[in-house]
């Protein structure tokens, strides 16, 4: 899927990453399409976007989910502080990574409109607006550069007392929420690469009200989407294929690039990566209804190639997308672990005017012209 900000991003050459919310937004995802931005490497880091540098794709392969044994990155250690409002009543988040203490302040914006009220923290390079979390504990987003460790906020429900950031090097944070403007947060930082393997969301009683398994992005932050009930016992495997590769023109030569589907625990997410661009990845919760189409945005690829990518409908066995000079690219989806990809990158100068799905006795499921609406 691609938006303006994927366009306007990729035209400009833009060094950043980020994570947006796929063709069924959930509450796990920051509201208004808040960015989950990750780092970009040279190996990387709901429809599918988090942007990081990915390396080689998987062919179809499976992998056990890591959610104990602490690895590598065990030799960190990470504290969060209790949250506090300084002199000026502005709430503070604080904490240390390996004895290097930050602190994070929030501002509260007023914007016009109903309920136009942000919680911004500008070192996190992160808002919280819209209404507070209804549906799932919380909302997880985070944020990072070049550098720089993870930056997590975490949204709480109006039930939910704490949180528990379970991680990867056998670590718990214990997050207690502060009441900023009409959400309640807490913040926290990670080192670069230390993922989280659970994330545990409990009441005022003190028992779970839910649990999350992010996906663990290579190189980047974790991205939380899809949240079980107590006592729920998700499969744990990994699938991962890659979709589609190949090469385009890019800023400095020629570019190489690839996306890769993974299924797993914690949803569905398409990666894609590109050697001078860098990487977006796009997750969506594991009962998100896929689209019988691929989304796209009806806008000429300018100086560089964009790319579009999607699960898609597993009633889709074939596709042809229409391009501005009137040829035809026709695809066939990856299935992946029951569920189905496309991903092509739109050649420079061209736009897609038109994409027609078909099940597998050629009958026309549907024509996507890049409205609000399908055609049928």
């Amino acid at each position: 899927m691609v938006n303006d900000e994927d366009l306007i991003a990729e035209q400009l050459g833009a060094d950043i990453g980020r994570v947006e919310p796929g063709y069924a937004p959930v509450d796990a995802v920051i509201r208004h399409g808040k960015a989950i931005k990750a780092r970009r490497r040279a190996m990387v880091g709901s429809a599918l976007a988090v942007a990081v540098v990915l390396g080689t794709a998987l062919p179809l392969a499976l992998s056990g989910h890591q959610d104990g044994a602490p690895s590598a990155t065990a030799t960190h250690r990470v504290t969060v502080d209790a949250p506090h409002k300084d002199g000026t009543g502005a709430a503070v988040f604080s904490g240390s990574i390996d004895g290097h203490a930050w602190n994070a302040p929030v501002e509260v914006l007023h914007q016009g409109g109903p309920g136009g009220r942000s919680a911004c923290i500008m070192s996190f390079g992160n808002c919280v607006s819209g209404p507070p979390v209804a549906t799932d504990p919380a909302a997880v987003s985070a944020s990072s550069g070049p550098g720089q460790p993870d930056q997590y906020t975490v949204d709480f429900r109006a039930d939910v007392k704490r949180v528990e950031i379970g991680l990867q090097n056998g670590q718990t944070l214990t997050l207690d929420p502060l009441p900023v403007s009409d959400h309640r947060i807490a913040l926290f930082e990670l080192p670069s690469g230390l993922h989280i393997r659970r994330i545990t969301a409990y009441g005022a009683d003190g028992k779970e009200v839910g649990f999350a398994i992010p996906f663990q992005q290579p190189g980047g932050a974790s991205i939380a989407v899809t949240w079980d009930a107590p006592g729920a016992k998700p499969a744990l495997s990994e699938t991962s294929a890659q979709i589609a590769s190949g090469v385009t023109p890019g800023s400095a030569g020629e570019e190489k690039w690839s996306v890769t589907a993974y299924v797993g625990p914690y949803g569905q997410c398409v990666v894609r990566s590109a050697s001078q661009g860098g990487a977006v990845s796009q997750c969506v919760n594991r009962d998100a209804k896929p689209p019988v189409s691929l989304p796209f945005t009806r806008v000429k690829a300018k100086g560089t190639p964009y790319w579009l990518q999607s699960e898609i409908d597993t009633s889709v066995d074939h596709l042809d997308v229409a391009y501005s000079d009137g040829t035809t690219r026709h695809l066939t989806p990856t299935r992946v672990a029951g569920h189905a990809f496309v991903g092509i990158v739109v050649p420079v100068g061209l736009e897609v005017e038109s994409v027609s799905t078909f099940d597998s006795s050629g009958r026309q499921l549907g024509v996507y012209t890049g409205d609000s609406v399908p055609a049928k």
